[in-house]
């Protein structure tokens, strides 16, 4: 299993709120789960627009 990058990691954790990680622990593919913190945070979805994502 790779570890992922601490600097990204922290980068984009900082820029989702509470409601965005909830529902990203959803996820269970960690490459999946990476991709749709980093979409969020680059796309500035609002928490309705990423887990309408997330579940599709």
């Amino acid at each position: 299993m790779k570890t992922p990058n601490i600097h990204t990691t922290h980068a984009v954790r900082t820029q989702l709120t509470w409601t965005h990680l909830r529902s990203l622990m959803g996820v269970e593919d960690p490459l999946a789960r990476q991709f749709y913190a980093e979409m969020c945070a680059v796309e500035h979805w609002d928490t309705s627009a990423s887990f309408a994502y997330i579940s599709s």
